[in-house]
């Protein structure tokens, strides 16, 4: 059975989700050929055999592996006559802080850019959605769309670690 990777998709098969595109890299990079499934905002029936409701999910066989993170490990840890991903111990801290450091970012940048993925949601998916981004921000996608530009501050604010690099 090949590598299987279940990823976010939108219109036009678009694939937008960054976790999903992090997973895609890392098997990109270590020379594994993969099938890439395709699931939708309201298909977590695809995606039941792995006990969660979230992408990207990694079937390699028998092995069922989610979260982007966990899979870039389980990748480096199960294959290591392929290219390394961390270059070492150094390099997976290096990773994971990068990992941990990444989703205090998420929720400003997701603010400026909710409306613009709504517009390429596949038409199925829009209520769900709409609903549930909504009420994880408590506002309409259209009044955060009017606001995002007061949230370049706090992105500029959040870069401010990696410029001390």
């Amino acid at each position: 059975m090949a590598v299987e990777l279940f990823e976010l998709v939108g219109d036009d098969d678009r694939r937008f989700s960054p976790y999903c595109w992090r997973a895609r890299m890392a098997l990109a990079h270590k020379g594994i050929e993969a099938d890439y499934i395709p699931v939708g905002f309201t298909e977590k029936d695809r995606i039941a055999f792995s006990g969660q409701q979230l992408v990207p999910v990694l079937r390699d066989g028998e092995k069922i592996v989610s979260d982007s993170w966990e899979i870039a490990c389980y990748l480096e840890d199960a294959y290591p006559d392929h290219p390394t991903l961390f270059g070492g111990g150094i390099g997976r801290g290096q990773a994971r802080f990068f990992h941990e450091w990444a989703p205090h970012m998420s929720a400003p940048i997701m603010r400026t850019m909710l409306k613009d993925i709504f517009d390429r949601v596949r038409p199925e998916d829009r209520d769900y959605f709409r609903a549930s981004r909504e009420a994880r921000f408590g506002k309409t996608l259209e009044e955060l769309d009017a606001t995002r530009g007061d949230y370049r501050d706090a992105i500029d604010k959040g870069l401010a670690p990696l410029r001390a690099l």
